[in-house]
């Protein structure tokens, strides 16, 4: 069933040519080390498809064993390697190094196949430089951190966090616990210790009253006292402000059918919003609510941390070095600090080298639009992407598309706009415009993040329990692929699975024989009809369920043809005498061992024996 499955997978694959590559690896319940391979292709509907290929165990995770792995599984599946156009991995060192990592040996052969580091993972790593570059946002996250493990592991005290909400009335969310690893789901977790800010303040206050052990007593003191001051609560509120924006653009990187060219418009735009609030208005505003709230909670005034001089030979001059005069500039100076560090961090992880090729694409059709002249995008496709594309048919339809979508009254400002009203265009109008429908599909196939390979180690996870940590690899793989492609799996044609189980072995095959459609009509209205039957039936009788006028089936028909003449001596009696006998006539033990003990003309002492192989013979086929 899983090969059908694949083989119909890799012929939606060959129509539609080109196909992008994305692997990672994981460790499953039997401490194997399987890697996990996706292909995204693009239909004619020009809707991105991104279907899971299997799990292949390998030896170590060195880049010639994944790239040997990658090339088996595209060669199984019949697929030409030439016509990958897209690779998409994380940035650990097998896979996206610079020297014989896999992303280099694929490009090799496969010259078109631009890598993008997964920005889902990208993101990740600019928000963890953002939060390390800044010291009060790396300790604000360590203070939270801190909070979150008093309370969520302590049942006691997060009872009594309930009861304190309850006692003055806050209608809060519960706390959030921050995952360790990843970086993009931070803003929720600050918001959620803002709104219960009031009742950790009462909780402290009520757990240093009771008796604890010095270490405990320690950490709360420190929680606590770090809760007191203005910095953590500012901190708080300016990262709960940043975080948000990158947990939310975290989320739409994640989305399936999204390419890497919409995944950067999605970058710039959380970009351009973190630079609208590079303003002084937007600080004030921020300042002036975590001033107000300090204030409702009787935490300490904004303060400037201590003057430090610098070491004399970095001195130049002998005037004073400059201080900050006022809380309010240094509190200005870390917001700004914050922002510039989001920016920058964003900035550089998402401008990949292997973005310029769709870049150029874009802005030919955007261009195009507008009727502006295009010659270096032209020509950059002629040296590039010559046996892909049609260069003198696509000069041609640009126009054509340029009409089609009424480019004088519609304003298109990114590839996004022209994706959405290509969909929209008929079967016919698309084509017309061939060249620029291969063209759209080079750009959509680049695949934005891996997160569906992350999605399948929760599948492993389901299929490989320490119950079932020993099964086969082929076992565990198929099982996989079938649990994966659920919508495929129920299309599947059940004659053909049943009849290619059958034909794999010779025993199968003499006692099942082949299944037509038939078979299965009759399987399909008793399970349509087994509740209508069984309700109208007494109880003792659902064990034996038979359409009315039914034809007898094969084993049945079997029984009559072998055994239903009983035989004239009793030592020539077979099981199958019997259990004909019984199926047809008695209906009961006690009653086929009369008609037995009448055929041979037996007395009731020799008769009731027959009680005893009857009751065998019924166990056995039951």
């Amino acid at each position: 069933m899983a090969l059908q499955l694949l083989r119909e997978v890799a012929s939606s694959i060959r129509n539609s040519v080109f196909f992008s590559i994305l692997a990672d690896e994981c460790t499953d319940i039997s401490n194997k080390e399987q890697l996990t391979l996706f292909l995204r292709w693009i239909d004619d509907e020009l809707e991105p498809h991104e279907e899971f290929i299997g799990f292949y165990h390998i030896p170590n995770i060195k880049a010639d064993t994944i790239v040997a792995v990658i090339k088996d599984a595209i060669v199984r599946m019949n697929l030409a390697l030439y016509n990958c156009r897209g690779q998409c991995y994380d940035a650990g060192g097998p896979m996206a190094g610079s020297r014989k990592e896999v992303a280099q040996q694929i490009l090799k052969e496969a010259p078109k196949a631009h890598l993008t580091h997964c920005h889902g993972h990208a993101l990740n790593l600019a928000v963890s430089d953002a939060t390390k570059g800044s010291k009060m946002l790396s300790d604000a996250l360590d203070v939270t951190y801190e909070i979150y493990k008093l309370i969520k592991f302590s049942p006691k005290r997060q009872g009594l966090l309930e009861e304190i909400k309850n006692d003055i009335n806050l209608e809060a969310a519960d706390l959030k616990v921050i995952c360790p690893t990843r970086w993009t789901i931070r803003g929720q977790s600050f918001d959620r210790i803002i709104t219960n800010y009031e009742a950790l303040l009462l909780e402290w206050d009520a757990c240093l009253e009771e008796r604890l052990d010095s270490e405990m007593r320690a950490r709360i003191i420190g929680v606590k006292s770090q809760m007191e001051k203005f910095g953590y609560l500012f901190a708080l509120h300016l990262g709960a402000n940043v975080y948000s924006l990158t947990d939310n653009l975290s989320k739409i990187l994640q989305k399936t059918r999204m390419s890497a060219s919409q995944g950067q418009r999605n970058a710039n735009v959380t970009v351009e919003v973190l630079e609208k609030m590079r303003t002084d208005d937007k600080f004030v505003k921020l300042y002036q609510e975590v001033l107000r709230m300090s204030t409702e909670l009787n935490i300490s005034e904004p303060q400037l941390p201590g003057h430090r001089r610098a070491p004399k030979h970095f001195e130049l001059g002998s005037e004073e070095p400059p201080f900050l005069s006022s809380p309010k500039d240094y509190y200005k100076r870390q917001y700004f600090e914050v922002l510039d560090l989001a920016i920058h961090a964003i900035y550089r992880r998402f401008d990949q080298p292997g973005f310029k090729a769709y870049r150029q694409m874009e802005e030919l059709l955007l261009k195009s639009l507008r009727g502006e002249d295009t010659p270096d995008e032209i020509e950059y496709l002629t040296h590039n992407y010559a046996d892909d594309v049609d260069i003198l048919a696509l000069k041609a339809q640009l126009s054509l598309l340029s009409t089609l979508l009424n480019s004088d009254n519609h304003q298109f400002d990114c590839f996004i706009d022209i994706y959405t009203a290509v969909k929209q265009l008929d079967k016919a109008q698309k084509c017309l415009i061939s060249e620029v429908i291969i063209l759209i599909k080079l750009i959509l196939v680049n695949p934005l993040t891996s997160a569906v390979g992350v999605r399948s180690f929760s599948t492993a996870r389901r299929l490989k329990t320490w119950l079932r940590s020993t099964m086969s690899q082929c076992r565990f793989n198929n099982l996989a692929i079938l649990h994966v492609h659920k919508e495929r799996t129920s299309l599947l044609d059940l004659v053909t699975v049943a009849n290619e189980f059958v034909l794999k072995n010779d025993n199968r095959k003499r006692n099942f024989g082949v299944f037509t459609q038939q078979d299965f009509r009759k399987n399909m209205y008793f399970r349509q009809n087994l509740d209508l039957i069984t309700h109208q039936m007494p109880p003792k009788k659902k064990c034996r369920i038979a359409k009315p006028n039914a034809q007898p089936g094969k084993a049945r028909a079997h029984l009559e043809v072998n055994f239903s003449v009983l035989p004239e001596s009793r030592r020539d009696l077979k099981n199958g005498h019997i259990f004909y006998l019984y199926t047809s006539f008695g209906k009961s033990v006690s009653e086929t061992g009369r008609l037995l003990s009448s055929h041979f003309s037996l007395s009731d002492a020799e008769g009731y024996s027959f009680v005893a192989v009857i009751t065998r013979v019924m166990n056995f086929v039951r």
